[in-house]
């Protein structure tokens, strides 16, 4: 997968920020820590100054190397996205819209990875937003794609 990890995060990243519906949800022209405005999705580190809501993609994927009779490799596995909510910027409501913008990005795209051929990339899972335990003003969910990509 590390061949893998880079190139198709970046992929997701790219795609999922430049959605317009995406971007219009989590911006809300609420500035940042850093006094940016802008989509609001991280890949594996959540930065203390993020604003709710937000997406992200925690490296928590998992996955295994396949082969071909023809010798060609590939990767098959399953990639998370999580958002985050709070009851400030919208609760469970928001986090199933928020959810709804990453999916009708993701699910079924073809997946632009440096080095690698998307094969599949689908939906395969989907929670409802969850209070969080210890936090009962925090949502989550999740969204899970099965994936499959060969080396090029």
């Amino acid at each position: 997968m590390s061949d893998l990890w880079t190139p198709l995060q970046t992929a997701i990243h790219r795609m999922i920020t430049s959605d317009p519906t995406f971007a219009a949800l989590t911006d809300v022209n609420r500035k940042d820590g850093r006094g940016k405005t802008g989509p609001q999705f991280y890949i594996s580190f959540i930065p203390d100054w993020a604003t709710y809501p937000y997406a992200t993609t925690p490296g928590d994927a998992v996955s295994s190397p396949w082969y071909e009779f023809s010798g060609r490799g590939g990767e098959e596995g399953v990639w998370p996205i999580h958002i985050w909510c709070d009851l400030d910027a919208g609760g469970p409501s928001m986090c199933r819209q928020v959810a709804s913008a990453v999916d009708a990005v993701l699910n079924g795209a073809n997946i632009e990875a440096v080095g690698w051929s998307p094969m599949k990339f689908s939906r395969v899972h989907s929670t409802q937003p969850m209070r969080q335990e210890g936090d009962p003003n925090l949502f989550h969910q999740v969204l899970r794609y099965h994936m499959m990509f060969y080396k090029v």
